[in-house]
């Protein structure tokens, strides 16, 4: 009886030692994944915002394109609200152009954004990525 007594109390700090050793690497892969979803969600909010400011400048062009191409587009269009999640500080859309080919009578309209993404913890390198997104529409 004395044994068994004696094991328990060996094995009173085994638990503690073997939480210790479980949770680190469990956080690390769950705040992994929550970064990597937030970069995830931000990449594709960034793409959505620049293919409806692509759609609005598309469609103030289609209407006249001879006389609308040459305007500053910036002010003519009206953008879309930006995308929860996204700061204003952090996006940098600049002018949407438009580029009349007068030999095929192809309008090209093309819409730049770029958005500064900061990670929340800078390991790896990964601190500031920096994500670009051109999309571009032919009438």
């Amino acid at each position: 009886m004395s044994n068994s007594v004696f094991a328990r109390v060996g094995q009173r700090g085994a638990v503690t030692l073997e939480f210790g050793l479980v949770v680190v690497p469990f956080l690390t892969l769950l705040l992994a994944g929550i970064e990597m979803g937030r970069y995830l969600y931000t990449l594709d909010a960034l793409n959505h915002h620049a293919d409806t400011t692509l759609r609005a400048t598309v469609v103030y062009v289609s209407n006249d394109p001879s006389s609308r191409c040459l305007a500053d587009l910036s002010n003519a269009i009206i953008r879309p609200p930006l995308p929860v999640g996204l700061s204003t500080g952090q996006l940098t859309l600049a002018q949407p152009s438009c580029i009349l080919n007068s030999s095929s009578k192809v309008i090209t309209v093309t819409v730049s954004a770029s958005y500064r993404f900061s990670f929340a913890a800078g390991l790896l390198g990964l601190a500031d990525q920096r994500i670009d997104r051109v999309v571009q529409q032919a009438l």
